[in-house]
């Protein structure tokens, strides 16, 4: 019986991949929802059982397919149960965060919900296991959430501090520069997170500012160099460096 049970969840899960690659979300919410009803589903979220790695996928990825849905208020709750079973430690910060996006999606209508996304993206920077894409990207998204807050002088150190120079230092001394600028997620988080960082400067009046931060992205030679190229001719033409 039970392992019938396992081979069902399995198909379950295997399907609400393939629907989550399409993407067809309402679909997955459909799937992982027979997954996470089941009777199998209330023994897996109390103790570990060999379907306990199905139902706890199935939840992420129906908060994942709810969050895309902007169904945030579902999703968190997902998220949250997805996160007190006995799982994987990749599986459950892939839930908090997921959480604390919710939250940050949500702060456009509640402040508060920023506050709380900023406390969840903190908290999740403290641990141990992170990779060097995995902290810029919390970086990052502590910025961005302080530029919601409006603590824009806040949110431009940490887009400088931790992410452009944490890119460009290599991320961490074991790392090495050349690690970086291999891992496209970090990349892209450096890429972003310079691009915000020159509209504060220019936002300020300070173009000679905002045209070093570009130069960082030219001198690494991402897939945006052209883009700041750009930007940084048009800063020198529009004048006034200071």
């Amino acid at each position: 019986r039970y392992a019938t049970s396992t081979r069902r969840l399995e198909a379950l899960v295997r399907a609400a991949r393939c629907a989550t690659a399409l993407p067809d979300f309402p679909k997955v919410v459909e799937l992982t929802g027979r997954v996470a009803s089941g009777t199998a589903a209330v023994d897996a979220s109390a103790k570990a059982t060999d379907e306990t790695p199905y139902v706890a996928e199935a939840l992420v990825l129906q908060g994942e397919a709810l969050k895309e849905l902007a169904r945030f208020d579902e999703a968190i709750l997902v998220f949250e149960r997805a996160g007190r079973m006995p799982v994987s430690d990749a599986l459950r910060y892939r839930a908090e965060v997921s959480r604390a996006d919710c939250l940050f999606a949500m702060g456009a209508n509640d402040a508060k919900c920023y506050r709380a996304a900023l406390e969840s993206y903190r908290a999740l920077l403290q641990g141990e296991k992170l990779t060097p894409s995995a902290r810029l990207g919390l970086s990052f998204k502590i910025a961005r959430t302080y530029e919601k807050l409006r603590r824009f002088d806040e949110a431009a150190e940490t887009y400088y501090t931790h992410v452009v120079l944490a890119y460009w230092n290599g991320v961490r001394p074991d790392a090495g520069d050349d690690a970086a600028r291999r891992d496209g997620t970090a990349r892209a988080f450096f890429a972003r997170a310079a691009f915000s960082l020159a509209d504060y400067y220019e936002a300020r009046g300070e173009s000679r500012q905002a045209a070093r931060v570009l130069d960082y992205l030219v001198a690494a030679r991402v897939p945006s160099a052209d883009e700041a190229k750009r930007r940084i001719l048009r800063l020198k033409e529009k004048g006034g460096f200071r």
